[in-house]
């Protein structure tokens, strides 16, 4: 399941076990998006409790470079910006649940 039937799924899933509505349990995720966007953007770093961890890591640019792939000279074009990439890791709590 994939795009809208997964997140109503799970929305779903989440106002199940803890009888809550529907509309409830998508004003406190729109809400939690919020709030770990606005703590990446000024730490880099945040941690929902219990849950996971994520982080922002940034790549940086790349120079142009030239690399011989089977005897002929290749070009590597030039990464003008750098990158930022999001990187989460589970918690303990959340592998206890899993297992």
């Amino acid at each position: 399941m994939r795009g809208r039937a997964a997140r109503l799924a799970f929305i779903l899933d989440v106002a199940a076990e803890g009888r809550l509505s529907v509309a409830d349990v998508r004003k406190v995720l729109d809400g939690l998006r919020l709030a770990v966007g606005r703590h990446l953007r000024e730490s880099s770093s945040t941690r929902i409790p219990a849950l996971v961890q994520l982080r922002m890591k940034t790549l940086p640019a790349r120079a142009e470079v030239t690399k011989m792939i089977k005897g002929m000279p290749r070009v590597w074009k030039a990464r003008q910006h750098a990158k930022k990439k999001l990187v989460g890791s589970a918690l303990k709590p959340l592998y206890e649940v899993i297992a």
